[in-house]
């Protein structure tokens, strides 16, 4: 069905106040508001990165150590990084204690096999941004640091059983400018098997007002 639009007079970040700003409406006559993280995906903002798959799972690293990720999203300056999701399964327990976290820094990695943003909307466009992904702790971070590096998220198992991880990064941090969101995953003595993927938002730091 063809849409109509309608203006209304509004002050949000990035536009001029008291400008006018176009809003849909259906074909009853009733607004559309579309949730910001819906609309940023449509729009083409959402990306993920990803490493091993379910027939083929990655081998984690051997002790999480402070240096070492897995994957990571890497921002630029005049860019902004908002973690969206976080998918992890583990396959098969290598050691003991096997460990995975999300953190975030104002450093980009440095090291590691490059990787190409996956677009949330199929056929959108290629991220502006970079990343990284390569097992076994292939990733070079900036060290851990309680007083420079943000923790998103974090779990272990003490044995093994099904681990399935869905979290909801919504809320809990962005990179703006230089940075990045990694995925850290490790297990005492001998690695173990997985798959997992870091979903997550991407702008302009002009478009978001910051």
């Amino acid at each position: 069905m063809a849409q109509d639009t309608f203006k209304v007079r509004t002050a949000p970040a990035g536009l001029t106040n008291n400008s006018d700003t176009l809003m849909t409406v259906s074909p009853h006559g009733a607004g559309v508001v579309l949730d910001f993280l819906t609309h940023s995906i449509l729009n083409g903002h959402g990306f993920e990165v990803r490493l091993g798959v379910l027939t083929t799972p990655v081998t984690g690293d051997v002790e999480v150590t402070t240096t070492a990720a897995e994957m990571s999203a890497d921002s630029v300056a005049g860019h902004a990084l908002i973690p969206v999701r976080f998918i992890f399964d583990l396959e098969a327990l290598g050691g003991t204690l096997p460990q995975s976290s999300v953190k975030m820094t104002a450093t980009a990695s440095t090291a590691g096999t490059a990787f190409t943003p996956l677009p949330l909307l199929t056929g959108g466009r290629a991220a502006a941004t970079t990343a990284r992904a390569a097992a076994a702790g292939g990733v070079t971070v900036v060290d851990d640091a309680a007083t420079t590096t943000r923790l998103l998220y974090a779990q272990h198992q003490t044995a093994m059983g099904d681990l399935e991880t869905d979290v909801d990064l919504w809320g809990r941090g962005a990179v703006n400018g230089a940075g990045n969101i990694y995925v850290a995953v490790g297990s005492v003595s001998t690695g173990s098997t997985y798959f997992t993927a870091l979903s997550y938002l991407e702008f302009t730091s002009a478009q978001l007002g910051i």
